[in-house]
């Protein structure tokens, strides 16, 4: 099961498909934690990229803190 996990969270395919789920809920509108809001078709390229330096290394990885409200 990790094995499938790693293999999509590396895939092209499946960072575009979280991005995309990111961008088109409710809250797509007001930044987030990490202060980026994802309108254009172009910050979208640039937040799949980013996701994929954030997990080169599975075992590196370290989430951030929960956002308090």
């Amino acid at each position: 099961m990790f094995r499938l996990q790693e293999e999509l969270i590396q895939s092209f395919a499946g960072r575009a498909v979280a991005v995309h789920k990111v961008s088109i809920g409710n809250g797509s509108k007001t930044p987030g934690m990490d202060t980026f809001v994802l309108g254009s078709p172009s910050d979208k390229w640039k937040a799949i990229g980013l996701v994929g330096d954030c997990v080169k290394n599975v075992e590196t990885y370290k989430t951030g803190g929960t956002r308090r409200v």
